[in-house]
């Protein structure tokens, strides 16, 4: 997102309620954690729950070789993401399947997206071996080890690029809203407007009325239609009904919510207005664009690479 500065602040996004629902949805389904990093890998911009990491990753970090690891892997697989521009997937020191994500913005690399800590296959005898190798010399006991191998996830390779596709439209998704918001907020040189963006990107979902907006940026109904187009060169209604048809697009796309589940989460308050609104904004039905628009990540650099040397 553009700051007044000029400058990139990716921070937001680890802090916004859209992506901290996507997360805590992902690793319900498929046990994955999803943390965001600065540019240079080496920051965290996520702060997690005790029970959100891995028990096997968690009790690697709990020893200082075993961090410094993760954080070497880290850094060596995330520049290649960064100079491929494609989501990579790899195994890390430990064996375990680590993807990483670049995220840019205005061509600008600005965060890495870092999910994975899976099992390269069903836990297994040979699998476990195989871990307990690589992480030889970690002050770690055989039998800690394997407490936490049986409690490692593990994904199908087709529900794997399945999530990864999930996980780049999504934030694909969330750069292009930032971006919008951020840069229009930026140029605009009437706060009350920009103020008045925030709150509808706050209450978006729910009954939004001109009236409602107005009294809270404390200006006259007909006074901040006015100025609201005069700054955004669009109308009020339009800019809630484009965001709330990008916010159908994603559910859409990335879940199995019925259209009229949709239609009233996105603050839509029938189907025949939705359809219509929709249609206008996409030459399209909402079922049409559910039928026709499959996720798409790109293409995926996969390394499979043996760091034991």
């Amino acid at each position: 997102m553009h700051t007044s500065t000029g400058k990139i602040d990716f921070g937001w996004l680890a802090q916004s309620r859209e992506f901290a629902e996507f997360s805590a949805l992902l690793h319900n389904l498929v046990g994955m954690t999803i943390a965001i990093y600065d540019p240079p890998g080496e920051k965290s911009l996520t702060v997690f729950a005790p029970d959100d990491q891995s028990p096997l990753c968690r009790l690697i970090h709990s020893t200082g070789e075993g961090w410094d690891r993760c954080a070497a892997s880290n850094r060596l697989h995330f520049a290649e993401a960064v100079r491929t521009r494609q989501a990579c997937r790899y195994q890390c020191h430990a064996g375990l399947v680590d993807i990483a994500i670049p995220v840019f913005a205005d061509g600008t690399h600005v965060a890495t997206i870092s999910t994975g800590q899976l099992l390269p296959m069903p836990p297994s005898v040979e699998g476990f071996r195989s871990v307990q190798d690589r992480l030889h010399g970690l002050p770690l006991s055989e039998r800690a080890v394997r407490k936490v191998y049986d409690r490692a996830p593990y994904l199908e390779e087709s529900k794997l690029d399945a999530t990864i596709k999930l996980l780049t439209f999504f934030v694909d998704y969330l750069v292009r809203m930032g971006l919008t918001l951020g840069g229009m907020a930026a140029r605009l040189e009437h706060p009350k407007i920009a103020a008045a963006l925030r709150y509808v990107e706050d209450h978006f979902r729910e009954r939004l009325a001109v009236a409602d907006v107005s009294r809270e940026v404390h200006l006259s109904p007909d006074h901040f239609s006015t100025v609201f187009r005069q700054a955004t060169g669009r109308t009020f209604v339009a800019h809630v009904q484009q965001r709330r048809v990008e916010e159908a697009k994603v559910l859409l796309t990335a879940t199995r919510k019925s259209i009229t589940e949709i239609c009233l989460h996105c603050g839509f308050t029938n189907l025949t207005h939705f359809n219509r609104v929709f249609r206008r904004w996409t030459d399209k039905s909402p079922r049409q664009y559910r039928n026709e628009s499959p996720t798409r990540a790109g293409g995926v650099c996969t390394e499979w690479t043996d760091e034991r040397s």
